[in-house]
């Protein structure tokens, strides 16, 4: 089964905006910030919500965004 993985701007528990993208790895996916990336999420968060772009504060756009534009989108 392929499912598509969202890629994009969330939000955790916590207040933090950082960057899902898919990722070649058990879970399929990797939550990003600047310099750090969790493979599945683990270690940064255990809950987060999809934020839309648009809606992403400027210092996080600022901060985040450049990794969004160098992901392809898929589909």
């Amino acid at each position: 089964m392929n499912a598509t993985v969202f890629t994009g701007f969330v939000l955790t528990q916590a207040g933090e905006y950082l960057v899902q993208r898919p990722a070649d790895n058990q879970w399929g996916f990797e939550l990003l910030d600047a310099d750090q990336s969790w493979p599945g999420g683990i270690g940064v968060a255990t809950q987060w919500t999809a934020v839309a772009r648009e809606s992403v504060p400027a210092e996080a756009e600022r901060a985040l965004g450049w990794i969004l534009d160098g992901v392809q989108p898929v589909g």
